[in-house]
């Protein structure tokens, strides 16, 4: 005659132990997601456009237009950043905070000083510099070389 075995056994302290590390993971994921949600809310007040997904009818972030995006950060869905207005010392720290960037587009001439608040950028992703006059190629170079995982991208490249 066979026993009934019971398969995959736990102890209810086994089970606890589980779910406060499942619980513990989620809330770190979750505190990400809310930093991240908080730096894009700041890139859009300063006067930033962003835009989340890899399609042209992906929802996008403007200073007029505001969506619940929180679910969008959770994920991590990727974004299309758009600065339209000067680099400054509160903007730079906030680019740093986003991940997942696929795109950042700097349309505004910068100055070299402003230029280095881009270097906490932690992404594999394309920077595209549209006004570039008066900036020497070697400051783009020097970005390129601080940002290892980006494509950085100047003038009619």
């Amino acid at each position: 005659m066979i026993k009934n075995r019971r398969w995959l056994q736990f102890s209810l302290r086994a089970f606890v132990s589980l779910l406060t590390i499942g619980c513990l993971l989620l809330g770190w994921r979750v505190e990400q997601a809310r930093r991240r949600g908080q730096a894009i809310d700041a890139i859009v007040k300063a006067g930033g456009f962003v835009g989340y997904g890899d399609t042209g009818d992906s929802p996008f972030l403007s200073r007029d237009k505001a969506i619940d995006h929180f679910w969008l950060d959770l994920k991590g869905a990727p974004v299309k950043i758009a600065i339209m207005t000067p680099l400054n010392a509160s903007l730079g720290p906030q680019l740093s905070l986003v991940d997942h960037i696929g795109n950042l587009e700097i349309a505004t001439a910068l100055t070299e000083k402003e230029m280095r608040y881009l270097e906490g950028i932690q992404c594999k992703c394309e920077i595209r510099f549209y006004n570039t006059y008066g900036i020497p190629q070697t400051v783009f170079e020097e970005l390129q070389r601080k940002l290892p995982n980006a494509k950085v991208v100047w003038g009619n490249q």
